[in-house]
Protein backbone atom coordinates (compact mmCIF):
# COMPACT_ATOMS: atom_id res chain seq x y z
CA UNK A 1 0.00 0.00 0.00
CA UNK A 2 2.87 2.38 0.76
CA UNK A 3 4.46 1.54 -2.59
CA UNK A 4 1.20 2.32 -4.38
CA UNK A 5 0.95 5.70 -2.66
CA UNK A 6 4.54 6.57 -3.59
CA UNK A 7 4.06 5.51 -7.23
CA UNK A 8 0.85 7.54 -7.46
CA UNK A 9 2.57 10.65 -6.13
CA UNK A 10 5.52 10.26 -8.45
CA UNK A 11 3.37 9.67 -11.53
CA UNK A 12 1.47 12.93 -10.93
CA UNK A 13 4.54 15.13 -10.49
CA UNK A 14 5.45 17.65 -13.22
CA UNK A 15 7.93 16.17 -15.65
CA UNK A 16 7.14 12.62 -14.69
CA UNK A 17 7.39 9.85 -17.24
CA UNK A 18 10.10 8.28 -19.33
CA UNK A 19 11.41 11.58 -20.76
CA UNK A 20 11.38 13.66 -17.58
CA UNK A 21 14.45 15.83 -17.02
CA UNK A 22 15.85 17.25 -13.81
CA UNK A 23 15.04 16.30 -10.25
CA UNK A 24 11.27 16.17 -9.83
CA UNK A 25 10.98 14.18 -6.60
CA UNK A 26 12.75 14.36 -3.26
CA UNK A 27 11.95 11.90 -0.44
CA UNK A 28 12.75 12.29 3.23
CA UNK A 29 11.97 9.48 5.69
CA UNK A 30 12.01 10.62 9.31
CA UNK A 31 11.72 8.33 12.31
CA UNK A 32 12.50 8.61 16.01
CA UNK A 33 13.90 5.07 16.06
CA UNK A 34 16.06 3.31 13.48
CA UNK A 35 15.71 -0.46 13.21
CA UNK A 36 16.40 -3.08 10.54
CA UNK A 37 12.71 -3.11 9.60
CA UNK A 38 12.82 0.64 9.04
CA UNK A 39 15.90 0.29 6.88
CA UNK A 40 14.05 -2.24 4.74
CA UNK A 41 11.15 0.19 4.39
CA UNK A 42 13.58 2.93 3.34
CA UNK A 43 14.97 0.73 0.58
CA UNK A 44 11.45 -0.07 -0.59
CA UNK A 45 10.26 3.54 -0.72
CA UNK A 46 13.44 5.43 -1.56
CA UNK A 47 15.14 2.84 -3.74
CA UNK A 48 18.70 1.54 -3.52
CA UNK A 49 21.18 3.32 -1.22
CA UNK A 50 23.04 4.61 -4.30
CA UNK A 51 20.34 7.19 -4.89
CA UNK A 52 19.89 8.55 -1.37
CA UNK A 53 21.89 9.50 1.71
CA UNK A 54 21.46 8.11 5.19
CA UNK A 55 21.72 10.69 7.97
CA UNK A 56 21.40 9.74 11.61
CA UNK A 57 22.40 11.30 14.92
CA UNK A 58 25.12 8.87 15.92
CA UNK A 59 28.69 9.44 16.97
CA UNK A 60 30.16 6.95 14.48
CA UNK A 61 28.34 8.57 11.57
CA UNK A 62 29.26 12.06 12.70
CA UNK A 63 32.93 11.09 12.92
CA UNK A 64 32.89 9.44 9.50
CA UNK A 65 31.10 12.32 7.81
CA UNK A 66 34.38 14.24 7.55
CA UNK A 67 35.97 11.56 5.37
CA UNK A 68 34.31 12.43 2.10
CA UNK A 69 30.88 11.25 3.22
CA UNK A 70 31.33 7.82 1.67
CA UNK A 71 30.49 6.01 4.88
CA UNK A 72 27.10 7.69 5.03
CA UNK A 73 25.98 5.81 1.94
CA UNK A 74 27.51 2.57 3.19
CA UNK A 75 26.15 2.88 6.74
CA UNK A 76 22.69 1.34 6.15
CA UNK A 77 24.01 -1.83 4.62
CA UNK A 78 26.62 -2.27 7.35
CA UNK A 79 24.14 -1.54 10.09
CA UNK A 80 21.58 -3.87 8.60
CA UNK A 81 24.03 -6.74 8.30
CA UNK A 82 25.28 -6.23 11.86
CA UNK A 83 21.71 -6.16 13.17
CA UNK A 84 20.87 -9.37 11.43
CA UNK A 85 24.07 -11.01 12.67
CA UNK A 86 23.99 -9.84 16.28
CA UNK A 87 20.22 -9.31 16.67
CA UNK A 88 20.81 -5.77 17.98
CA UNK A 89 17.28 -4.61 17.32
CA UNK A 90 17.74 -1.41 19.37
CA UNK A 91 21.13 -0.47 17.90
CA UNK A 92 21.23 3.28 17.18
CA UNK A 93 17.57 3.51 18.23
CA UNK A 94 18.19 6.10 20.95
CA UNK A 95 19.30 9.59 19.89
CA UNK A 96 22.85 10.71 20.62
CA UNK A 97 21.80 13.57 22.90
CA UNK A 98 19.83 11.26 25.25
CA UNK A 99 21.62 10.42 28.49
CA UNK A 100 20.48 6.99 29.69
CA UNK A 101 20.76 6.11 33.38
CA UNK A 102 19.53 3.41 35.73
CA UNK A 103 19.32 3.25 39.51
CA UNK A 104 19.12 0.09 41.63
CA UNK A 105 16.77 0.60 44.59
CA UNK A 106 15.46 -1.91 47.12
CA UNK A 107 11.70 -2.40 47.17
CA UNK A 108 11.08 -0.69 50.51
CA UNK A 109 12.93 2.46 49.37
CA UNK A 110 11.25 2.82 45.99
CA UNK A 111 8.73 5.47 46.96
CA UNK A 112 11.12 7.60 49.00
CA UNK A 113 13.78 7.34 46.27
CA UNK A 114 11.30 8.44 43.62
CA UNK A 115 10.28 11.46 45.69
CA UNK A 116 13.93 12.24 46.39
CA UNK A 117 14.73 12.27 42.69
CA UNK A 118 11.63 14.29 41.75
CA UNK A 119 12.30 16.85 44.50
CA UNK A 120 15.68 17.64 42.94
CA UNK A 121 14.02 18.03 39.53
CA UNK A 122 11.33 20.31 40.96
CA UNK A 123 13.93 22.42 42.77
CA UNK A 124 15.78 22.96 39.47
CA UNK A 125 12.62 23.76 37.52
CA UNK A 126 12.81 20.69 35.27
CA UNK A 127 9.88 18.91 33.65
CA UNK A 128 9.50 15.15 34.15
CA UNK A 129 7.30 12.32 32.90
CA UNK A 130 7.08 9.25 35.17
CA UNK A 131 5.94 5.98 33.59
CA UNK A 132 4.12 3.41 35.73
CA UNK A 133 2.87 -0.01 34.71
CA UNK A 134 -0.84 0.16 35.66
CA UNK A 135 -3.68 2.67 35.75
CA UNK A 136 -4.35 1.92 39.43
CA UNK A 137 -0.75 2.79 40.24
CA UNK A 138 -1.02 6.08 38.35
CA UNK A 139 -4.23 7.01 40.17
CA UNK A 140 -2.86 6.15 43.60
CA UNK A 141 0.50 7.89 43.27
CA UNK A 142 -1.19 10.99 41.89
CA UNK A 143 -3.68 11.04 44.77
CA UNK A 144 -0.92 10.46 47.32
CA UNK A 145 1.49 13.09 46.00
CA UNK A 146 -1.23 15.71 45.62
CA UNK A 147 -2.53 15.04 49.15
CA UNK A 148 0.81 15.79 50.78
CA UNK A 149 2.05 19.17 51.89
CA UNK A 150 5.03 20.77 50.20
CA UNK A 151 8.39 19.41 51.33
CA UNK A 152 10.61 21.78 49.38
CA UNK A 153 12.55 24.41 51.25
CA UNK A 154 13.68 24.79 54.83
CA UNK A 155 10.33 24.60 56.62
CA UNK A 156 9.32 21.80 58.96
CA UNK A 157 6.12 19.82 58.89
CA UNK A 158 3.28 22.30 59.32
CA UNK A 159 0.30 20.01 59.63
CA UNK A 160 -0.97 22.01 62.60
CA UNK A 161 -0.47 25.38 60.94
CA UNK A 162 -3.87 26.57 59.62
CA UNK A 163 -2.27 29.49 57.82
CA UNK A 164 -0.40 27.22 55.38
CA UNK A 165 -1.19 28.30 51.83
CA UNK A 166 0.33 25.29 50.08
CA UNK A 167 -1.47 22.53 51.97
CA UNK A 168 -3.48 21.52 48.90
CA UNK A 169 -0.87 22.24 46.24
CA UNK A 170 0.90 18.88 46.30
CA UNK A 171 4.15 17.56 47.66
CA UNK A 172 6.28 19.99 45.61
CA UNK A 173 4.12 23.06 46.08
CA UNK A 174 2.25 25.18 43.60
CA UNK A 175 5.37 25.80 41.50
CA UNK A 176 5.40 22.14 40.41
CA UNK A 177 1.92 20.83 39.54
CA UNK A 178 1.37 17.09 39.20
CA UNK A 179 -0.79 15.59 36.45
CA UNK A 180 -1.88 12.08 35.54
CA UNK A 181 -2.59 10.40 32.22
CA UNK A 182 -3.73 6.86 31.43
CA UNK A 183 -6.12 4.97 29.18
CA UNK A 184 -9.09 4.92 31.59
CA UNK A 185 -9.30 8.71 31.60
CA UNK A 186 -11.81 10.10 29.07
CA UNK A 187 -10.31 11.41 25.86
CA UNK A 188 -11.39 15.01 26.47
CA UNK A 189 -9.80 14.96 29.93
CA UNK A 190 -6.60 13.50 28.50
CA UNK A 191 -6.39 16.30 25.93
CA UNK A 192 -6.88 18.98 28.57
CA UNK A 193 -4.25 17.35 30.81
CA UNK A 194 -1.74 17.15 27.99
CA UNK A 195 -2.40 20.78 27.06
CA UNK A 196 -1.99 21.95 30.65
CA UNK A 197 1.26 20.02 31.07
CA UNK A 198 2.73 21.43 27.86
CA UNK A 199 1.55 24.97 28.63
CA UNK A 200 3.41 24.95 31.93
CA UNK A 201 6.61 25.13 29.92
CA UNK A 202 5.64 28.47 28.38
CA UNK A 203 5.38 30.30 31.72
CA UNK A 204 8.80 31.07 33.19
CA UNK A 205 10.14 27.52 32.77
CA UNK A 206 7.85 26.19 35.48
CA UNK A 207 8.56 22.62 36.53
CA UNK A 208 5.83 20.00 36.18
CA UNK A 209 5.40 16.25 36.69
CA UNK A 210 3.22 13.91 34.65
CA UNK A 211 2.42 10.43 35.97
CA UNK A 212 1.47 8.27 33.01
CA UNK A 213 0.97 4.73 31.81
CA UNK A 214 2.18 3.41 28.46
CA UNK A 215 -0.62 5.35 26.74
CA UNK A 216 1.85 8.27 26.69
CA UNK A 217 4.79 6.20 25.40
CA UNK A 218 4.00 6.72 21.70
CA UNK A 219 2.66 9.44 19.50
CA UNK A 220 2.82 12.29 22.02
CA UNK A 221 5.10 15.29 21.85
CA UNK A 222 6.31 16.96 25.04
CA UNK A 223 8.21 20.15 24.18
CA UNK A 224 11.35 20.81 26.20
CA UNK A 225 10.99 17.70 28.34
CA UNK A 226 13.99 17.24 30.60
CA UNK A 227 13.53 13.82 32.19
CA UNK A 228 11.85 10.48 31.53
CA UNK A 229 11.58 8.26 34.61
CA UNK A 230 10.61 4.63 34.08
CA UNK A 231 9.52 3.80 37.62
CA UNK A 232 8.26 0.40 36.44
CA UNK A 233 10.22 -1.36 33.67
CA UNK A 234 8.29 -1.79 30.41
CA UNK A 235 6.67 -5.04 29.32
CA UNK A 236 8.85 -5.20 26.19
CA UNK A 237 12.36 -3.93 25.66
CA UNK A 238 11.37 -1.98 22.56
CA UNK A 239 8.93 0.00 24.70
CA UNK A 240 11.93 1.24 26.66
CA UNK A 241 13.05 3.21 23.60
CA UNK A 242 9.56 4.55 22.95
CA UNK A 243 9.28 5.78 26.52
CA UNK A 244 12.75 7.33 26.53
CA UNK A 245 12.06 8.83 23.11
CA UNK A 246 9.60 11.32 24.61
CA UNK A 247 12.69 13.28 25.67
CA UNK A 248 15.69 14.48 23.63
CA UNK A 249 13.56 15.39 20.62
CA UNK A 250 14.35 17.82 17.81
CA UNK A 251 18.04 17.92 18.73
CA UNK A 252 17.45 18.95 22.35
CA UNK A 253 19.21 17.24 25.24
CA UNK A 254 17.27 14.84 27.43
CA UNK A 255 17.64 12.25 30.19
CA UNK A 256 16.07 8.86 30.83
CA UNK A 257 16.21 7.09 34.20
CA UNK A 258 15.22 3.46 34.82
CA UNK A 259 14.36 2.20 38.32
CA UNK A 260 15.38 -1.41 38.99
CA UNK A 261 15.19 -3.76 41.94
CA UNK A 262 18.36 -5.60 42.97
CA UNK A 263 16.95 -8.78 41.42
CA UNK A 264 16.49 -6.97 38.09
CA UNK A 265 20.11 -5.95 37.42
CA UNK A 266 20.32 -8.37 34.52
CA UNK A 267 17.80 -6.26 32.61
CA UNK A 268 20.56 -3.72 31.93
CA UNK A 269 22.62 -6.44 30.26
CA UNK A 270 19.66 -7.34 28.07
CA UNK A 271 19.34 -3.72 26.93
CA UNK A 272 23.06 -3.54 26.20
CA UNK A 273 23.00 -6.77 24.21
CA UNK A 274 20.16 -5.37 22.13
CA UNK A 275 22.10 -2.28 21.16
CA UNK A 276 21.69 0.24 23.97
CA UNK A 277 25.34 0.41 24.92
CA UNK A 278 25.48 3.83 26.54
CA UNK A 279 23.53 3.28 29.73
CA UNK A 280 25.21 4.02 33.06
CA UNK A 281 24.37 3.79 36.76
CA UNK A 282 23.10 6.65 38.92
CA UNK A 283 24.13 6.77 42.57
CA UNK A 284 21.26 6.33 45.01
CA UNK A 285 23.16 7.90 47.89
CA UNK A 286 23.94 11.00 45.82
CA UNK A 287 20.27 11.28 44.86
CA UNK A 288 19.15 11.06 48.49
CA UNK A 289 21.76 13.58 49.57
CA UNK A 290 20.64 16.11 46.94
CA UNK A 291 17.04 15.60 48.11
CA UNK A 292 18.10 16.25 51.70
CA UNK A 293 19.65 19.53 50.56
CA UNK A 294 16.49 20.54 48.69
CA UNK A 295 14.14 19.47 51.52
CA UNK A 296 15.99 20.48 54.66
CA UNK A 297 12.87 20.50 56.80
CA UNK A 298 12.23 16.82 56.09
CA UNK A 299 15.90 15.98 56.61
CA UNK A 300 15.92 17.71 60.01
CA UNK A 301 12.82 15.76 61.00
CA UNK A 302 14.58 12.48 60.17
CA UNK A 303 17.77 13.55 61.95
CA UNK A 304 15.78 14.37 65.10
CA UNK A 305 14.30 10.87 65.12
CA UNK A 306 17.76 9.41 64.50
CA UNK A 307 19.11 10.99 67.69
CA UNK A 308 20.55 14.17 66.16
CA UNK A 309 23.09 12.44 63.94
CA UNK A 310 23.96 15.01 61.26
CA UNK A 311 26.74 13.21 59.39
CA UNK A 312 26.62 13.69 55.64
CA UNK A 313 26.35 9.96 54.92
CA UNK A 314 23.34 9.69 57.26
CA UNK A 315 21.36 12.68 55.99
CA UNK A 316 20.07 10.73 53.01
CA UNK A 317 18.86 7.92 55.26
CA UNK A 318 17.22 10.48 57.54
CA UNK A 319 15.37 11.91 54.57
CA UNK A 320 14.05 8.49 53.48
CA UNK A 321 12.82 7.57 56.97
CA UNK A 322 11.12 10.93 57.47
CA UNK A 323 9.40 11.04 54.08
CA UNK A 324 8.30 7.40 54.40
CA UNK A 325 6.78 8.16 57.79
CA UNK A 326 4.94 11.16 56.33
CA UNK A 327 3.47 9.05 53.55
CA UNK A 328 2.27 6.34 55.91
CA UNK A 329 0.76 8.90 58.28
CA UNK A 330 -0.98 10.59 55.36
CA UNK A 331 -2.66 7.33 54.31
CA UNK A 332 -3.72 6.51 57.89
CA UNK A 333 -5.00 10.04 58.58
CA UNK A 334 -6.98 10.03 55.35
CA UNK A 335 -8.64 6.78 56.41
CA UNK A 336 -9.50 8.19 59.84
CA UNK A 337 -10.88 11.45 58.41
CA UNK A 338 -12.96 9.62 55.82
CA UNK A 339 -14.55 7.34 58.42
CA UNK A 340 -15.26 10.33 60.65
CA UNK A 341 -16.93 12.19 57.79
CA UNK A 342 -19.10 9.18 56.93
CA UNK A 343 -20.11 8.75 60.56
CA UNK A 344 -20.95 12.43 60.80
CA UNK A 345 -22.96 12.30 57.59
CA UNK A 346 -25.22 9.50 58.86
CA UNK A 347 -25.30 10.61 62.48
CA UNK A 348 -29.05 11.16 62.44
CA UNK A 349 -29.81 7.92 60.59
CA UNK A 350 -29.01 4.86 62.74
CA UNK A 351 -30.03 2.48 59.96
CA UNK A 352 -27.53 3.92 57.48
CA UNK A 353 -24.90 4.09 60.23
CA UNK A 354 -25.23 0.36 60.96
CA UNK A 355 -25.01 -0.40 57.24
CA UNK A 356 -21.81 1.65 56.93
CA UNK A 357 -20.20 -0.21 59.84
CA UNK A 358 -21.02 -3.57 58.26
CA UNK A 359 -19.37 -2.63 54.99
CA UNK A 360 -15.88 -1.92 56.37
CA UNK A 361 -15.60 1.57 54.87
CA UNK A 362 -11.99 2.65 54.23
CA UNK A 363 -10.41 5.90 53.09
CA UNK A 364 -9.76 6.64 49.38
CA UNK A 365 -5.98 6.58 49.77
CA UNK A 366 -5.95 3.25 51.60
CA UNK A 367 -8.30 1.72 49.05
CA UNK A 368 -6.17 3.08 46.20
CA UNK A 369 -3.01 1.69 47.81
CA UNK A 370 -4.56 -1.76 48.06
CA UNK A 371 -5.63 -1.66 44.43
CA UNK A 372 -2.21 -0.48 43.33
CA UNK A 373 -0.58 -3.31 45.29
CA UNK A 374 -2.73 -5.97 43.64
CA UNK A 375 -2.26 -4.42 40.19
CA UNK A 376 1.52 -4.31 40.63
CA UNK A 377 1.73 -7.96 41.66
CA UNK A 378 -0.43 -9.01 38.70
CA UNK A 379 1.46 -6.90 36.17
CA UNK A 380 4.98 -7.65 37.41
CA UNK A 381 5.51 -11.01 35.61
CA UNK A 382 3.66 -9.84 32.47
CA UNK A 383 6.84 -9.31 30.47
CA UNK A 384 8.11 -10.62 27.16
CA UNK A 385 9.50 -14.13 27.17
CA UNK A 386 13.14 -13.06 26.81
CA UNK A 387 13.16 -11.21 30.17
CA UNK A 388 10.45 -13.09 32.05
CA UNK A 389 13.04 -14.96 34.10
CA UNK A 390 14.32 -11.61 35.41
CA UNK A 391 10.92 -10.40 36.58
CA UNK A 392 9.94 -13.38 38.70
CA UNK A 393 7.07 -12.66 41.07
CA UNK A 394 8.42 -15.21 43.55
CA UNK A 395 11.53 -13.08 44.01
CA UNK A 396 9.45 -10.14 45.27
CA UNK A 397 9.35 -9.26 48.95
CA UNK A 398 5.65 -8.48 49.19
CA UNK A 399 6.03 -6.76 52.53
CA UNK A 400 8.55 -4.33 51.04
CA UNK A 401 6.31 -3.81 48.01
CA UNK A 402 3.48 -2.87 50.36
CA UNK A 403 5.82 -0.47 52.15
CA UNK A 404 6.72 1.15 48.81
CA UNK A 405 3.02 2.04 48.57
CA UNK A 406 2.97 3.58 52.07
CA UNK A 407 1.06 0.60 53.46
CA UNK A 408 1.67 -0.58 57.00
CA UNK A 409 -0.52 -3.63 56.43
CA UNK A 410 0.83 -7.08 55.74
CA UNK A 411 0.25 -8.51 52.25
CA UNK A 412 -2.33 -10.90 53.71
CA UNK A 413 -4.32 -8.00 55.13
CA UNK A 414 -4.03 -6.13 51.83
CA UNK A 415 -5.41 -9.11 49.93
CA UNK A 416 -8.22 -9.51 52.46
CA UNK A 417 -9.04 -5.82 52.19
CA UNK A 418 -9.21 -6.05 48.40
CA UNK A 419 -11.65 -8.96 48.68
CA UNK A 420 -13.87 -6.99 51.04
CA UNK A 421 -13.70 -3.95 48.75
CA UNK A 422 -14.76 -6.02 45.76
CA UNK A 423 -17.70 -7.45 47.71
CA UNK A 424 -18.61 -3.93 48.83
CA UNK A 425 -18.45 -2.65 45.25
CA UNK A 426 -21.03 -5.23 44.20
CA UNK A 427 -23.61 -3.99 46.73
CA UNK A 428 -25.70 -0.80 46.71
CA UNK A 429 -26.43 1.85 49.33
CA UNK A 430 -30.26 1.91 49.55
CA UNK A 431 -32.63 -0.64 51.07
CA UNK A 432 -34.51 -0.98 47.82
CA UNK A 433 -31.34 -1.77 45.92
CA UNK A 434 -30.28 -4.29 48.55
CA UNK A 435 -33.61 -6.12 48.41
CA UNK A 436 -33.52 -6.03 44.61
CA UNK A 437 -30.01 -7.53 44.62
CA UNK A 438 -31.20 -10.24 47.03
CA UNK A 439 -34.17 -11.09 44.80
CA UNK A 440 -31.99 -11.17 41.70
CA UNK A 441 -29.49 -13.51 43.33
CA UNK A 442 -32.20 -15.74 44.75
CA UNK A 443 -33.85 -16.02 41.33
CA UNK A 444 -30.65 -16.35 39.32
CA UNK A 445 -29.97 -20.05 39.78
CA UNK A 446 -31.76 -23.27 40.58
CA UNK A 447 -32.84 -24.77 43.85
CA UNK A 448 -29.29 -24.92 45.21
CA UNK A 449 -28.69 -21.23 44.42
CA UNK A 450 -31.93 -20.29 46.17
CA UNK A 451 -30.87 -22.15 49.27
CA UNK A 452 -27.47 -20.40 49.22
CA UNK A 453 -29.22 -17.07 48.87
CA UNK A 454 -31.50 -17.83 51.81
CA UNK A 455 -28.56 -18.78 53.99
CA UNK A 456 -26.54 -15.70 52.95
CA UNK A 457 -29.21 -13.01 52.92
CA UNK A 458 -31.95 -14.37 55.20
CA UNK A 459 -34.96 -14.20 52.86
CA UNK A 460 -37.91 -13.91 55.26
CA UNK A 461 -40.52 -14.85 52.69
CA UNK A 462 -38.73 -18.10 51.93
CA UNK A 463 -38.21 -18.83 55.62
CA UNK A 464 -41.93 -18.34 56.31
CA UNK A 465 -42.74 -20.59 53.38
CA UNK A 466 -40.43 -23.27 54.71
CA UNK A 467 -41.95 -22.97 58.20
CA UNK A 468 -45.40 -23.35 56.65
CA UNK A 469 -44.31 -26.49 54.85
CA UNK A 470 -43.00 -28.03 58.09
CA UNK A 471 -46.23 -27.12 59.92
CA UNK A 472 -48.29 -28.68 57.15
CA UNK A 473 -46.31 -31.93 57.41
CA UNK A 474 -46.85 -32.06 61.18
CA UNK A 475 -50.60 -31.41 60.76
CA UNK A 476 -50.85 -34.25 58.25
CA UNK A 477 -49.11 -36.65 60.63
CA UNK A 478 -51.40 -35.57 63.48
CA UNK A 479 -54.53 -36.06 61.34
CA UNK A 480 -53.33 -39.50 60.40
CA UNK A 481 -52.79 -40.38 64.05
CA UNK A 482 -56.20 -38.98 65.01
CA UNK A 483 -57.86 -41.00 62.30
CA UNK A 484 -56.08 -44.07 63.62
CA UNK A 485 -57.30 -43.30 67.14
CA UNK A 486 -60.81 -42.69 65.81
CA UNK A 487 -60.77 -46.02 64.06
CA UNK A 488 -59.64 -47.64 67.28
CA UNK A 489 -62.43 -45.96 69.30
CA UNK A 490 -65.02 -46.79 66.67
CA UNK A 491 -63.81 -50.35 66.65
CA UNK A 492 -64.09 -50.40 70.44
CA UNK A 493 -67.76 -49.38 70.29
CA UNK A 494 -68.48 -52.01 67.72
CA UNK A 495 -66.68 -54.58 69.78
CA UNK A 496 -68.72 -53.60 72.89
CA UNK A 497 -71.88 -54.14 70.91
CA UNK A 498 -70.62 -57.46 69.67
CA UNK A 499 -69.50 -58.29 73.21
CA UNK A 500 -73.06 -58.09 74.44
CA UNK A 501 -74.16 -60.35 71.65
CA UNK A 502 -71.31 -62.76 72.21
CA UNK A 503 -71.80 -62.74 75.97
CA UNK A 504 -75.20 -64.12 75.43
CA UNK A 505 -73.70 -66.79 73.24
CA UNK A 506 -70.57 -67.23 75.43
CA UNK A 507 -68.00 -65.53 73.06
CA UNK A 508 -65.29 -62.94 74.12
CA UNK A 509 -61.59 -62.03 74.14
CA UNK A 510 -61.58 -59.17 71.53
CA UNK A 511 -61.29 -56.25 74.00
CA UNK A 512 -57.57 -56.72 74.67
CA UNK A 513 -56.65 -56.10 71.00
CA UNK A 514 -58.66 -52.85 70.94
CA UNK A 515 -56.97 -51.53 74.07
CA UNK A 516 -53.55 -52.34 72.65
CA UNK A 517 -54.29 -50.39 69.46
CA UNK A 518 -55.58 -47.41 71.47
CA UNK A 519 -52.43 -47.33 73.62
CA UNK A 520 -50.18 -47.41 70.55
CA UNK A 521 -52.07 -44.53 68.91
CA UNK A 522 -51.94 -42.43 72.10
CA UNK A 523 -48.17 -43.02 72.46
CA UNK A 524 -47.56 -41.95 68.83
CA UNK A 525 -49.55 -38.70 69.34
CA UNK A 526 -47.62 -37.96 72.54
CA UNK A 527 -44.33 -38.54 70.75
CA UNK A 528 -45.34 -36.16 67.93
CA UNK A 529 -46.17 -33.39 70.44
CA UNK A 530 -42.72 -33.56 72.05
CA UNK A 531 -40.83 -33.62 68.74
Amino acid sequence: QVEQIVQHLRSNQPGAGLKRDGVTWRSVLVSATVTSDLEGLAKTILGTPDGWMWARGHAAVAASSGNGGQSENDEPAKSSSSNQANNNELDNAAPRQLAQLYMVVSAKLRLSSLVAFLSARAAKGERTVVFLSTCDSVDYHHALLTSMESILGDKDNDEDDPSSTESNEGIFGKTCPIYKLHGDIPHIKRQSTLKAFNNDNSSNQQSAILLASDVAARGLNFPSLDWIVQYDPPCETKDYVHRAGRSARAGQAGHALLFLLPSERQYVEVLQLRGLKEISALSLSATLLSAAEACRGVAREGEAKAGGNTRIDVRGEAFTSAIQNRFEQCVLQDDIDYKASIEKKFKGDPKQKRRVKKRDIIGPLLEGARKAFSAFVRAYPAKEKAVRHIFNARALHLGHIARSLALKETPKMVSKGNTNSNNKAGSNDTDGDDSKTTRDKSQAGGKGEKRKSRLAFGNKDTEEKDDGDVATMKDDERDRDLSLLGDAIGGERRLHANKKIKSSTGGGGGGKDVQKRMMEAAMMMQAQEFM
